[in-house]
C-alpha cells in the first residue's frame, strides 16, 4: 500500500508494505510548483543509525499513522508526490540563518535605533518605539528617550509583560501542582484510544485542549477546557463502558479516577481560572488589532482588583506579581494618558470619571505626555 519513509537513509530499515509494491508514478508538474521551491530528491540525512534513532523512527512512524486515523485520511494519499515532497523538505529544514545576526548588546542596539529613526525614517516622523523585555532593548530604549530634544517614547511590548506575569503566575505551587494534575488526566485520555472514544462520545467530540510550554496563556486555555468538561469527565467513570473496559482495575487509571472524582482538584482549578482571567482578557485585547489596546492596559490593575479570593496569601502573592511587573513596565506616561483620553472608561459611569480626576498619577502621565510632545 506504501512505504515506511526512512529519514535515517539506512536501506536495511525500508520495507513495503502490502503487496502491490508498485513503483510511484513519474513527477508531473502542475501549476503550483511555480510557487514552490525545488526540493533536493537525492537528499539523505546524515544520522548515525543507533538505537535511539530507530526509537525515534517508530515514534515518526506512530505519530503518521495516529494523524491517519484520526482524521480519515486514505492510506492511498501517502502515494502522492505531495506528501513525498513535504517530508523531504521537512528533513532538509535548518535553524534560519538571521539567528546568526541576533544582537544581544545594549550599545549596538541603541545604534542601529539611531540610525534607523534619525537616517531612514527620521525622528520628527517617530512617538513610540514598542520592543521586548530583554535588557538590551530595555536599556537602549532608556538611551534613545532620555536626550533632552527626544520627544520619542519607549514602550516594553504589553503582550510580552502579560506574558510574563502569566509565567510567574504558573509558578505559584497552586497553580503548578493544578496544571500538573491537569497534564496526567489529559496524557492518560489521549494515550489510550479506548479512552480517548469514551472521552469523545461522553464530550460530543469536543476535544481538550492540549497543555502546551510555548505560551503561558495556553496553560489558562487549557485549564478552561478541562474545567468546562469536569462533569463530562465524571459521567463518563458511571457508564457501563467504561465500567466493563479493563482501566477501572489498573494502577494508572485508579490514580486518575480518584483525581477526577476529586472536588478539590476542580475548585483548585477554578481558583487559577479566577486569578488569571484578568491578566488573559488584556492579553486577548493587546495581541489582536480588532481596536487600539494602549488605552486598556491602565485598567488592569482595577480589573485584578475585582476578583475576590478567599485565601488572602494566595491573592497577596498574586498582587506582589503584578506590581513587580506592572511599576516596572506597564506603567507609563502614555498608558495613563490613553487611559485618561478612553471615553468608555472615562464615561462608563460618573464614579469612574470622579475617580480619574482625582488619580493624581493619571493626570501626571497626561500632562507629561503633552509637555513631551508639545
Amino acid at each position: 500500500m506504501c512505504n515506511h519513509v526512512n529519514v535515517y537513509g539506512d536501506e536495511d530499515e525500508v520495507e513495503p508494505i502490502g503487496s502491490n509494491n508498485r513503483p510511484l508514478p513519474k513527477k508531473r508538474k502542475g501549476p503550483m510548483d511555480a510557487f514552490i521551491a525545488p526540493t533536493d530528491v537525492d537528499f539523505v540525512p546524515n544520522v548515525p543509525n543507533t538505537n535511539a534513532n530507530k526509537k525515534a523512527l517508530e515514534n515518526i512512524n506512530n505519530y503518521i499513522c495516529e494523524f491517519f486515523y484520526d482524521n480519515d485520511i486514505p492510506f492511498y494519499a501517502a502515494k502522492s508526490d505531495s506528501y513525498f515532497k513535504m517530508y523531504r523538505v521537512v528533513v532538509q529544514y535548518n535553524d534560519p540563518l538571521r539567528d546568526g545576526f541576533r544582537v544581544h548588546d545594549a550599545t549596538l542596539t541603541h545604534q542601529m535605533l539611531e540610525d534607523v529613526i534619525v537616517n531612514d525614517v527620521g525622528e520628527k516622523n517617530v512617538i513610540q518605539v514598542c520592543m521586548d523585555n530583554a535588557s538590551n532593548y530595555k536599556l537602549a530604549g532608556k538611551w534613545l528617550t532620555e536626550k533632552e530634544v527626544s520627544k520619542i517614547y519607549w514602550m516594553s511590548c504589553a503582550a510580552h509583560c502579560l506574558n510574563l506575569m502569566l509565567g510567574d503566575v504558573g509558578k505559584m505551587p497552586l497553580v503548578k501542582e493544578t496544571v500538573k494534575d491537569a497534564q496526567k488526566i489529559s496524557i492518560f485520555i489521549y494515550n489510550h484510544k479506548h479512552v480517548l472514544h469514551l472521552m469523545r462520545k461522553e464530550t460530543k467530540k469536543r476535544e481538550i485542549l492540549r497543555l502546551s510550554v510555548t505560551r503561558f496563556a495556553t496553560t489558562f486555555i487549557c485549564l478552561q477546557s478541562m474545567y468546562e468538561k469536569h462533569q463530562q469527565f465524571r459521567d463518563m467513570l458511571r457508564r457501563d463502558n467504561w465500567r466493563r473496559s479493563k482501566w477501572p482495575k489498573t494502577k494508572i487509571a485508579i490514580e486518575i479516577v480518584k483525581k477526577i472524582k476529586s472536588s478539590n482538584l476542580w475548585n483548585n482549578m477554578q481558583t487559577c481560572l479566577k486569578i488569571m482571567t484578568p491578566i488573559v482578557d488584556v492579553l486577548r485585547m493587546v495581541d489582536t488589532e480588532e481596536k487600539p489596546s494602549m488605552a486598556y492596559v491602565y485598567s488592569i490593575k482595577a480589573n485584578i482588583g475585582e476578583t475576590t479570593l478567599e485565601d488572602r496569601d494566595l491573592w497577596t502573592k498574586m498582587e506582589r506579581i503584578v506590581d513587580n511587573k506592572w511599576s516596572d513596565l506597564l506603567q507609563k506616561p502614555l498608558h495613563c494618558a490613553a487611559h485618561y483620553l478612553n471615553p468608555e472608561v472615562y464615561y462608563a459611569s460618573v464614579e469612574s470619571s470622579v475617580e480619574i480626576e482625582a488619580n493624581s498619577m493619571i493626570k501626571k502621565g497626561l500632562l507629561q505626555c503633552i509637555e513631551k510632545l508639545a
